[in-house]
């Protein structure tokens, strides 16, 4: 279906460019950035190996005027050239092939390298598995494939690659071996820890010395492909609303081997969808220690996380690490610590910097909006609301929580509740764990005198969400109501489910 659909596209794309009288003059390429495996070598989808299935892909040349048509290269090539072949197919001035690329309109320059070396490498499952990162070179009909476990396949006698030669060391393994030594940089972390650096860290409980989390040889991600099935059925289960049965197979996985920021990423949102925060948080924790260097977005996430629980400093230390190691996103969560401080002043600087870095982010001019409405000046505040909708590049029905939640809270302080209260009904909608909907419609209904309503939502809230955070939010919505019974009885059935929780020991 997917091939269909793909053909499907490129076929309306040239009709207009008939139509258009554009086909016969344009310069166009048709290619694939990589292959697709399809269970071979267990691998079910792509950038694991590198294997045939993923390297040979198609490249094809349309030059203006149907000129050369029907000619094939047999020379190997690679995507590289693809930029040194437009460059000549448009005679661009001035403009330099990369080192090591040559044109497919070069003849002489193809001819010069009959047996050109071709290079490929994936850092994919060492950056998101904490697996051995794999490199691969191709010799004619040879391929030699640098993991920890070598191999060696004949591409022309054994085209599926089933039979590793490399145990065997015949001279093409020692020669490309070799090769294969004075080509590859070896792997650089993300951002390495400097002392300062270190010492932060070291106070946050991730390192007890200058060192990051890794020892020892990575595993081969042949020995551990079968995860990927596991992974992918962990997902399916999360995105279809599963989150126990989630978490318990992400759990599994991250057990085994704690170095799999993907998957950590994974279980934490079940986690965070279950309501268990405080799980998530422990979670993300071991997820830092045992990759420091590379987990710079789970130090947002934990700072968000931190955040949400009224842990200002925690969220702030791990915020200032992001920010520092160039991660925009922690300007937003570092502009929301400070509307939780009320330094408003402090807060615009933070959301303007992260728009300076992410012009086409709604988040920090919902920021602005939350610090204008601040100040009073409620019609500044809808209009960055506004201009949030307005931005270029995003879909129309693509959410982003708390935009129907500060719009209608706006337009609620505005003095316009029957627009605001749809806004409020929509956030929920979109996301029912949003507390501070639910308490903006309530109030919104109290003001109004709409009682029965606002009890209405307040038990939505508690069928929806069945964590601390909505009880807390349930007991305060009642008390706004003037219901102190139902407060106080709702109080109970809290400090009887979350007896550790002191927020419900005492009367509402």
């Amino acid at each position: 279906g997917e091939i269909a659909w793909a053909d499907e596209l490129v076929g309306r794309f040239f009709g207009r460019l008939e139509t258009r009288g554009l086909y016969d003059r344009a310069l166009i390429v048709v290619l694939s950035d990589h292959g697709e495996g399809l269970g071979e070598h267990g691998e079910d989808e792509h950038g694991i190996f590198l294997y045939r299935y993923a390297l040979q892909v198609p490249l094809m040349v349309k030059l203006p005027k149907k000129e050369r048509a029907g000619t094939s290269v047999e020379t190997p090539v690679q995507l590289a050239d693809v930029f040194t072949t437009v460059i000549q197919a448009v005679g661009v001035e001035g403009g330099s092939a990369p080192p090591g690329t040559v044109s497919l309109l070069d003849p002489a320059a193809l001819k010069s390298n009959p047996a050109r070396k071709i290079f490929a490498e994936t850092l994919f499952p060492r950056i998101h598995f904490g697996w051995a990162e794999t490199a691969s070179l191709i010799d004619g009909q040879w391929q030699y494939i640098d993991a920890p476990r070598p191999e060696l396949f004949d591409l022309v006698k054994d085209p599926a690659e089933g039979t590793n030669l490399a145990p065997g060391l015949p001279p093409p393994f020692r020669t490309l071996r070799i090769e294969m030594e004075k080509r590859r940089a070896g792997f650089t972390a993300p951002g390495k820890v400097d002392p300062e650096e270190a010492k932060k860290l070291a106070s946050l409980g991730y390192l007890s010395s200058g060192e990051g989390g890794r020892s020892g040889p990575l595993p081969d991600a042949k020995d551990e492909i079968p995860v990927i099935r596991e992974l992918r059925a962990g997902s399916g289960l999360l995105h279809t609303g599963r989150y126990a049965e989630a978490a318990a197979v992400l759990g599994r996985l991250v057990a085994r081997n704690p170095r799999m920021l993907e998957v950590w990423d994974l279980y934490v949102q079940a986690l965070l969808k279950m309501g268990k925060k405080e799980e998530a948080l422990d979670g993300l924790k071991k997820a830092i220690a045992a990759a420091p260097e590379e987990s710079t977005h789970l130090f947002v996430t934990v700072a968000e996380i931190s955040l949400s629980l009224g842990r200002v400093e925690e969220a702030e230390r791990h915020a200032e690490i992001a920010r520092k190691r160039g991660d925009p996103a922690a300007y937003d969560v570092l502009a929301n610590i400070h509307l939780t401080r009320r330094e408003w002043d402090a807060a615009e600087k933070d959301a303007r910097a992260s728009i300076a870095a992410r012009p086409r982010k709604r988040l920090p001019y919902l920021i602005l909006a939350r610090v204008e409405v601040s100040r009073n000046h409620l019609p500044e505040a809808f209009a960055l609301v506004e201009k949030a909708r307005a931005l270029p590049g995003r879909a129309e029905n693509e959410a982003i929580q708390n935009f129907h939640f500060i719009r209608g809270d706006i337009l609620g302080r505005m003095g316009r509740p029957a627009e605001a209260e749809p806004e409020f009904l929509e956030e929920i909608r979109l996301f029912p764990d949003n507390l501070d909907a639910y308490a903006g419609l309530v109030a919104l209904y109290a003001s109004e005198g709409r009682t029965e309503d606002a009890r209405s939502t307040i038990r939505k809230l508690l069928t929806v969400n069945t964590n601390q955070d909505a009880y807390v939010r349930a007991i305060n919505a009642l008390s706004v109501v003037g219901d102190r019974v139902e407060a106080e009885r709702v109080r109970r059935a809290a400090a009887a489910r979350f007896r550790s929780d002191r927020r419900f020991a005492r009367a509402a």
